[in-house]
């Protein structure tokens, strides 16, 4: 076992994966129950993006990731606009859930995916 480095963080033991990956960028994710695409854009996210997100998740603050959502959700099989926050509090609680899921799905894909 390699010894680590004091001045570097450990990101294998925070996060899962070497200090060395880098992100690429992922096809459209897609809602399969819905008539069009659940399109999510995270590209633009930073680190504390994602410690953001996991924190209101941690928490269960629905409402803050609704705020996000608004964000990174550009698109979606329902009528209401995604960039809206009542669109959010319309939603039913299976499609609330379902657009959260997708949403943590991507960043982990996108966290997790490297290109050597």
């Amino acid at each position: 076992m390699p010894i680590q480095d004091a001045t570097k963080p450990d990101y294998h033991a925070l996060f899962g994966v070497d200090a060395d990956v880098k992100i690429i960028e992922m096809p459209e994710l897609k809602l399969a129950t819905n008539d069009s695409p659940l399109v999510i854009d995270i590209m633009s996210w930073r680190m504390r993006d994602l410690f953001n997100w996991q924190a209101l998740a941690r928490k269960d603050d629905l409402l803050g990731m609704a705020e996000i959502l608004t964000g990174v959700v550009k698109s979606w099989g329902f009528p209401a606009d995604p960039t809206n926050l009542d669109s959010y509090l319309d939603l039913s609680l299976e499609d609330y859930q379902e657009v959260a899921l997708e949403v943590s799905h991507a960043v982990n894909a996108r966290f997790q995916s490297s290109k050597r």
